[in-house]
């Protein structure tokens, strides 16, 4: 597993780094990082802060040389990016009225011209089913067509936790419920009552969903995390052993490895940085002692 701080790439461990050759040097931006086939997307965000640009480069398997692909326009507006299954889709914020939706290749090339979309859209990812995107002003989520002017293709009243495959797992206040493509549905009942959750992860097989239930003023006062992992191929439960716990929640994330591998990576009360393994029906987490930076960074792979 290898994180990114500034414009240098190293591993979890804390040992021998590289400079990454093309990328700004700069430890305040956040910065995300994610898949896009074998190679990485990297988006410096700059969207709160004033006097910095906010950038996305790609990473290619192997090297130590990212190249960029789009920037924010000098003057000021505001560029997110989201995994695509063939690119980066980009939103750009040129004013609290105007935003307009692409999609970049790797190369740089558009694949998709900029369409309109209300600034309050958010896109999460591209699946199977089209793009799965939250809304900051209804509080709904929705699946877009990225082919025919963003068409709304499935709409919820409430979260969607995830896609899986043509495969969409939703929640309501009760229960998860699981609909395939041809609208048929199963649901179970939510399973953790210490928090709240609005997002899952999918694993690469597409069989797991982790969805973590979080709580920002648990007992104490602390934060806690509750993980779950719904398997759709039993349309059951699995409870990470070990849960829940007490972390400190914005220094911490989950993420599927390649191999339906469960990592938990962040600051935890008591032991301090941890990395965390779990595979799915395993009886128990396999954790080691880690050195987070203090600064931001970005996870690169695993």
């Amino acid at each position: 597993m290898q994180l990114i701080q500034g414009n240098r790439l190293g591993d979890l461990g804390g040992g021998n780094t590289r400079q990454i050759v093309g990328l700004p040097d700069t430890n305040k931006q956040p910065i995300m990082a994610f898949r896009i086939g074998q190679d990485t997307a990297l988006w410096l965000d700059c969207l709160s802060q004033r006097g910095c640009t906010s950038q996305v480069f790609v990473l290619s398997s192997g090297t130590s040389q990212v190249r960029r692909i789009a920037t924010s326009a000098p003057a000021g507006s505001g560029l997110s990016a989201a995994p695509g299954l063939h690119g980066v889709w980009l939103t750009r914020y040129e004013s609290d009225q105007r935003c307009t939706l692409s999609e970049v290749g790797l190369t740089g090339r558009t694949l998709v011209p900029a369409t309109p979309i209300a600034c309050s859209v958010g896109v999460r990812a591209e699946t199977r089913l089209g793009l799965l995107t939250s809304n900051s002003l209804t509080a709904k989520d929705a699946i877009l067509d990225p082919q025919h002017h963003l068409r709304t293709r499935i709409r919820s009243d409430g979260p969607i936790l995830a896609v899986a495959g043509t495969t969409r797992v939703t929640l309501d206040e009760q229960a998860v419920t699981v609909t395939d493509r041809a609208g048929h549905s199963r649901s179970v009942p939510v399973p953790s009552t210490i928090g709240t959750t609005d997002d899952g992860y999918v694993s690469a097989d597409d069989r797991y969903v982790a969805v973590p239930f979080t709580n920002p003023a648990c007992p104490g006062p602390r934060q806690c995390l509750d993980m779950w992992v719904l398997d759709l191929s039993m349309m059951r439960w699995l409870h990470v052993p070990s849960m829940p716990v007490a972390v400190a929640l914005k220094q911490t994330t989950e993420f599927w490895g390649a191999h339906d591998q469960l990592f938990f990576l962040g600051s935890f009360d008591g032991p301090g940085d941890m990395v965390a393994m779990w595979q799915p029906h395993a009886s128990e987490l396999a954790v080691r002692k880690v050195t987070l930076p203090k600064t931001e960074y970005g996870i690169l792979d695993s």
